[in-house]
């Protein structure tokens, strides 16, 4: 076991730049392993303790501007713990430079803690006094500039009102900071939350009614059973059905995205772990056919082959403990960065960060796993062989060309066939660098494209599809004669009137809840494309437009039958059949796609709307007076929100940020990991070649040309290593992208001509900062060592 444990560490020692490069890269690994776990456990804990300290809520449900005392009849039941009545209204918020933005004003009690939903003060203080004080929610204010102190300006239909702001908050109902559960986009820039008091409300609204309920139910209440016992309670005065938890906004789009976080922060570390056992494994492979005389020596002497394969994988677990130790040292730091960036983003106010034992054994596990895999996987075939074959000569001195070469009308010189030649000479030894070398190019082209992708994402998505500058969305769905004739207005180039109805669509137990949009016929503010990338119109009776994606989730083909449903607060939702129309490419799931006359009908039946009904108008404005209408807009009280094209851009941004910051990760990692692995493959493949180079030396070639002769070897590597790399990296950033939020996105990979320039360049430079040190090495080694025999 001495012995054992000795050849193993002195093999270790030899060889070591190629195996430290093998640590430093299965460490990487097991450190984003052990950090992304943890910090993927540390936000589902970070919000678990928000929501129980903060009282978040079980139920809540909208009210018909009922009396405050409906909330005593909710607390009363057996089966609540707590209730709070509330106002909530629209509001816009006149920003510091005179724009205005929308926002939502809810009446809190000012003379005693909330007992659901509490508020979490990051700054300032409470509520004092029932007149003149707000709390404004934090990532708004500081996105904006406001301060504790300032004064902040509102506008409720005809009414203005400031407020001094005495506390900066943050609430459960939006730790996603977004109105609409349908659009996941965070709109921290473009949506305020602000909260006044109960008396302050009543004063703004002109009367003292609630229309909502937020409620929590007891420890051992069943929650549907609760639901049903608040429905009934309220049953004639609630405004649709009682919602749960799941449904709320803010817990529902933190959910995916948790999710979609859980998805991409496996993803990279378990790629790099594959690269990183691909590696180990070369490394050993090479390693045992350099030293395969002396393999046949010791079984020649009686070893046996458990012993000589227990030498070569107790070196493959050197690798895998030092690897796991590096994960574990840089694993911590990295959960606690990855936590504090990705909790700060949102609204949660309570961090938890630690590193649970299960992440650390999931690191542990997963470097010991691949190391053992790697060794059985480079032992498996050279233990088959008997002795006498391993003391043979790997390769036959008389290897000669291919004789497709020699058919060639061309004429080439030594310096070309030399190398070649000797590549021939040893395949399997030149196959193991061209693996280096092609996974090193896939890595680089894969981060490369991916980059590209998102880019082109936004360049279609924002210039071809969203063709307008101003989305205005209107207080109430209204008459096109009720709006005023904006496409009068001085500096506006076009105007297209839209219908946003919510729903659900339905097929076969199958619901997509994404609401609908009713588009004209003759649509090119925002502009539909098929699959091929083809303009696509909405036109009466060609069905709903759909997705791919949205079309898998229910199932449905084009010319399947689907009902849509309306819902209504006051009774049963209407269900309207549709037909699946042709499918839509669209980077970014948006609602469904239907002609306009085809929604405005069925909103019609629904609730009996005028046929011509809208809600939204699409605008495409002088750029030099975009500022000038949006004011004039804001400035009609029918007017709910505008909002910008550059708006939707930081949008995205924002909701991107996550695989953005996980490309930005492995761009940087990609460079040096696409180095260690060519210079592990390089360093070991030149080791073997002392002898070579010895008597080439010897018999008078010149140093320099030495030189030439291995650089243009490996440089014929990697010629080879990136017509397999190229393809490699295409297709698996194309499965990457393509299992990104699958259930809210379809990116797909563009590859671009300088992409593949900017690949081949960067894996030259990668090849030859790896070759040229172990090469200038090796014809400069003293001839004595370099014709020492290994055994």
């Amino acid at each position: 076991m001495k012995l054992l444990v000795l050849k193993a560490w002195r093999d270790l020692r030899a060889n070591f730049s190629a195996f430290l490069a093998c640590i430093l890269m299965m460490g990487v690994a097991i450190a984003l392993l052990v950090g992304f776990s943890a910090a993927y456990f540390n936000l589902g804990e970070s919000a678990a303790v928000t929501y129980e300290k903060l009282a978040f809520e079980d139920l809540n449900v909208d009210l018909r501007l009922v009396a405050p005392t409906v909330t005593d009849r909710v607390r009363a039941l057996p089966q609540v713990a707590a209730a709070e009545g509330r106002r909530a209204n629209a509001i816009r918020i006149v920003l510091p430079g005179g724009e205005e933005t929308s926002g939502l004003a809810i009446g809190i009690p000012w003379d005693r803690p909330l007992t659901v939903n509490k508020l979490h003060i990051d700054s300032g203080s409470p509520l004092q006094t029932m007149r003149g004080e707000a709390l404004l929610e934090r990532r708004f204010a500081e996105y904006h500039g406001y301060k504790l102190g300032d004064m902040i300006r509102i506008e409720h239909f005809e009414e203005r009102r400031r407020y001094r702001i005495v506390g900066l908050v943050s609430s459960p109902e939006y730790v996603w900071l977004t109105p609409d559960r349908l659009d996941p986009r965070p709109a921290a820039r473009r949506f305020g939350v602000m909260f006044l008091s109960h008396e302050e409300m009543a004063s703004l609204t002109y009367w003292p009614v609630l229309n909502q309920m937020h409620i929590r139910v007891r420890p051992n209440a069943n929650l549907e059973s609760a639901r049903q016992a608040v429905s009934h309670a309220l049953e004639g005065e609630r405004d649709g059905e009682v919602r749960t938890r799941a449904e709320q906004p803010s817990y529902a789009l933190l959910e995916r995205d948790r999710q979609a976080f859980a998805g991409v922060a496996s993803l990279f570390p378990l790629t790099l772990l594959t690269l990183s056992g691909t590696m180990l494994f070369l490394t050993l492979w090479q390693l045992l056919h350099t030293q395969r005389k002396q393999i046949g020596i010791l079984l020649c002497q009686g070893l046996s082959p458990a012993w000589v394969a227990g030498q070569y994988t107790l070196l493959a677990m050197m690798v895998g403990v030092l690897s796991a130790l590096l994960g574990t040292l840089l694993g911590p730091p990295l959960a606690l960065v990855s936590t504090r960036y990705y909790v700060a983003s949102l609204g949660v106010p309570y961090l938890v960060s630690e590193v649970p034992w299960l992440s650390l054994l999931l690191g542990w596990g997963a470097a010991l796993g691949i190391s053992l895999l790697a060794a059985f996987m480079a032992l498996r075939h050279m233990l088959k062989m008997k002795p006498l074959d391993l003391l043979r000569a790997e390769f036959s001195a008389g290897a000669g060309l291919p004789k497709l070469i020699s058919w060639l009308p061309l004429r080439f010189s030594y310096r070309t066939l030399f190398p070649l030649r000797n590549l021939l000479r040893q395949p399997w030894r030149s196959l193991t660098m061209v693996a280096g070398v092609a996974l090193a190019n896939g890595l680089l082209l894969m981060t490369l494209a991916l980059l590209d992708s998102h880019l082109s994402m936004l360049d279609f998505y924002l210039t071809r599809v969203h063709r307008y500058d101003l989305e205005v969305d209107m207080q109430n769905i209204t008459a096109p004669a009720d709006i005023p004739p904006i496409e009068l207005w001085p500096g506006v180039q076009r105007v297209e009137k839209v219908l946003r109805v919510g729903g659900t669509l339905l097929h076969d137990g199958k619901r997509l809840e994404r609401g609908m949009w009713g588009l004209p016929n003759d649509s090119q503010l925002l502009q539909l494309f098929d699959l091929n990338g083809n303009p696509l119109q909405p036109r009466r009776g060609a069905g709903v437009l759909l997705a791919p994606l949205q079309r898998r989730l229910l199932d449905a083909h084009a010319g399947d039958q689907l009902n849509f449903e309306i819902p209504d607060g006051y009774r049963r939702p209407s269900l309207h059949p549709v037909s699946m129309g042709v499918p839509l490419y669209e980077p970014i799931q948006g609602p469904i796609k239907i002609e306009r006359s085809e929604l405005q009908a069925m909103l019609n039946r629904a609730h009996g709307t005028p046929m011509s009904a809208i809600n939204v108008l699409l605008l495409k404005v002088d750029p030099k007076r975009l500022l000038e209408i949006r004011h004039r807009l804001y400035a009609d009280s029918r007017v709910k929100d505008v909002t910008t094209l550059t708006d939707l851009r930081a949008d995205i941004d924002d909701m991107m940020r996550l695989i953005m910051a996980f490309l930005s990760l492995m761009l940087g990692c990609a460079g040096l990991i696409a180095l260690a692995l060519v210079h592990a493959c390089t360093t070991m493949n030149l080791s073997e070649r002392k002898g070579e180079v010895a008597c080439m030396l010897v018999q008078g070639v010149r140093q320099k040309d030495l030189f030439h002769l291995l650089l243009l070897e490996t440089l014929y590597l990697w010629m080879v290593g990136l017509l397999i790399g190229v393809p490699a990296g295409y297709f698996g950033g194309d499965w990457l992208l393509s299992h990104f939020q699958s259930d809210l996105m379809d990116l797909r990979l563009d590859l671009k001509t300088t992409t593949m320039l900017k690949t081949a360049v960067a894996g030259l430079v990668v090849t030859l900062l790896a070759s040229v040190r172990a090469i200038v090495q090796l014809i400069h080694i003293p001839l004595g060592e370099a014709t020492r025999s290994p055994d």
